[in-house]
């Protein structure tokens, strides 16, 4: 299966399916600054990516911020941050399993 960033995807009704651990620099340094900033408040960037059937998936930081909790790093650290990170992975589905092995290759790989 395949994945593409579309950050013009409809999410509506997407919702938590995974946790994902990734140091955001390694995301960013794979996918691009996030381009979708999300509510600015429980997340502070997210990736939306539709598969080759036009399944939507979203990854994001939940709560990792301090738009969420002053005493967690600002977005611009965390997002700068070379440290292994827990990310959330949304979706409509309930099994989000195949897109996040397919992350982990992604990741695995040189940008």
């Amino acid at each position: 299966m395949n994945y593409v960033l579309d950050p013009t995807a409809e999410i509506e009704g997407t919702a938590w399916a995974a946790d994902f651990e990734a140091a955001p620099t390694r995301i960013v340094q794979r996918f691009g600054t996030p381009r979708d900033r999300a509510d600015q408040f429980k997340i502070s960037g997210r990736y939306i990516f539709v598969d080759d059937d036009h399944r939507v998936f979203t990854l994001y930081d939940w709560k990792s911020t301090s738009l969420f909790d002053t005493s967690l790093p600002a977005p611009l650290r965390f997002w700068n941050s070379n440290e292994v990170q827990q990310f959330s992975v949304g979706s409509l589905e309930d099994d989000a399993s195949d897109f996040k092995r397919w992350l982990l290759q992604q990741l695995a790989e040189e940008s």
